[in-house]
């Protein structure tokens, strides 16, 4: 099945997210050959879709634990294997994504695959990966192992989770490649090279799926005649436009005659070169307004964005803020005013710009712009609250206020509110606390850590689980944000 262009971006956004509550992990199989045919199952269990808790009380080390079931049927449906193991991350400070690789030999055959992964500290969250194996005949006089894409390459051999032919690597994670990846690396294995007496090479390129049509130039290298030469080679794939491909390794001989051939599919997400492709020669876009731009401009007009963009493109914007991609920038601008005007976008951005630069002034602080700030950005999604309480000396508490909307339209939620608090006291450096509002910061201890400094209003409860204070009279952050 084929994924249209908006499905596969969002496919790719939602797996790479911390946000995910269920535990996922990029499965990658394949299968080789030494001494008989085995494949290697390599999981990536991305971090932050797991628990990860303290070592011990006395340092702030982390880890995640998962049990990794491994279960190979026949077509039969006969179990050839099962087995399972657990699977621990590094201890670490923070929540890390973390490696696992297991091999198992099996007979050539087509086999079902059933892997199931369950974390240990909250077993109520799994993963299932069901997949149907093809394990070949390496009896073959001339055949290639699977191909395994790479996602990172690191010629230093213990840098990386793993290790082949004198490199270190990690596999792609879920066949993807997203808007930094602009190389393809890719390795695998060639079988009876040194029983063929002509010259061969290793021909690699790749196919849009859907029409098998090449989008690349092929590569071409000699192959030595030894027992197992790898292939290990690496291009250009920055032209891909977002989409579904099969990478496609051949070996053939000089009359590029195909002697055997592997393929592998991968998806691409690429938003600077499908803006490129949408715009290139639209005379629009040439004597639009972000032409006149420079980098610094581009810079300040993309993190006025930021409240506007979707989380799911939060990650590839701040990274064109960052690169020196100057037309990546143009591109996106361009696109994103667009797409929210209706034949004006110069006058939608302008008018908009006025209000970024005015909450820049109200709202800036130490670090950062104004807009970058809590309040800054919370005013630029959702604009001027309807109401306002600020509260500056109430002696039990840092200085806070509260937002109150009476609709928001984007929610569709009547009577919400935001609690900013400046718990350092520096100018204008207030932090969203707590908020009612679907989609925001909601901390149920809001009430414990707005008043945690005062040493005669403990929680009313446990003081580890509580969530409110007791009562004072100096104490009016509920009342105001209960009444209101």
């Amino acid at each position: 099945m084929i994924m249209t262009r908006s499905v596969l971006i969002i496919a790719f956004f939602l797996c790479i997210s911390s946000c995910i509550k269920a535990i996922d992990v990029s499965v990658s199989c394949l299968g080789y050959y030494q001494d008989g045919p085995y494949i290697e199952i390599y999981s990536r269990i991305i971090g932050g879709t797991t628990q990860f808790l303290s070592v011990s009380e006395e340092d702030s080390l982390l880890n995640s634990s998962v049990e990794f079931l491994v279960v190979i049927k026949d077509e039969r449906n006969q179990i050839k294997l099962a087995e399972k193991y657990q699977v621990n991350s590094p201890e670490s400070i923070r929540v890390i994504d973390y490696w696992d690789l297991r091999r198992f030999r099996l007979d050539p055959g087509i086999y079902n695959m059933e892997l199931q992964y369950v974390d240990l500290n909250q077993t109520q969250d799994t993963f299932l990966h069901r997949e149907k194996i093809r394990l070949t005949d390496f009896a073959e006089p001339l055949v290639l192992s699977d191909v395994l894409l790479l996602n990172e390459v690191s010629m230093e051999s213990n840098k990386l989770a793993f290790s082949k032919a004198s490199f270190s690597f990690e596999p792609l994670i879920f066949e993807s490649f997203g808007p930094d990846n602009n190389q393809l690396y890719f390795f695998a294995e060639l079988y009876g090279a040194d029983g063929v007496e002509q010259d061969i090479y290793y021909m690699y390129y790749v196919m849009e799926a859907s029409t098998l049509i090449p989008k690349t130039q092929p590569g071409f290298k000699k192959i030595s005649k030894t027992k197992n030469p790898v292939a290990f080679e690496n291009f250009e794939i920055e032209n891909l436009e977002s989409g579904n491909y099969t990478f496609v390794l051949e070996v053939v001989n000089k009359e590029k005659a195909t002697l055997t051939r592997r393929e592998r599919p991968f998806t691409v997400y690429h938003p600077y070169t499908d803006y490129a492709v949408q715009y290139n020669g639209d005379s629009k876009f040439e004597t639009s307004f972000v032409q006149t731009m420079d980098d610094g401009e581009l810079n300040y007009n993309l993190k006025a964005i930021f409240p506007l963009v979707p989380n799911t493109q939060n990650a590839i914007l701040n990274d064109l803020v960052w690169s020196d991609n100057i037309d990546a920038k143009k591109y996106f601008l361009y696109n994103f005013w667009t797409t929210r005007s209706q034949g004006n976008a110069k006058e939608v951005f302008d008018k908009y710009m006025e209000v970024a630069r005015a909450v820049d002034r109200k709202f800036t602080a130490t670090l950062g712009h104004g807009f970058e700030t809590d309040r800054g950005y919370m005013f630029l999604k959702y604009g001027r609250p309807d109401d306002l309480i600020e509260v500056l000396d109430e002696p039990s508490a840092p200085p806070y206020e509260i937002w109150i909307y009476n609709h928001l339209p984007e929610t569709n939620q009547t009577g919400v509110k935001f609690l900013f608090y400046n718990i350092g006291l520096a100018p204008n450096d207030y932090r969203l606390l707590h908020s009612n509002c679907r989609g925001e910061l909601q901390n149920p201890r809001w009430e414990v850590e707005l008043y945690k400094a005062d040493r005669f209003a403990p929680a009313d409860s446990d003081h580890l689980t509580g969530t409110t204070v007791n009562d004072a009279i100096n104490r009016n952050a509920r009342r105001y944000f209960s009444d209101n």
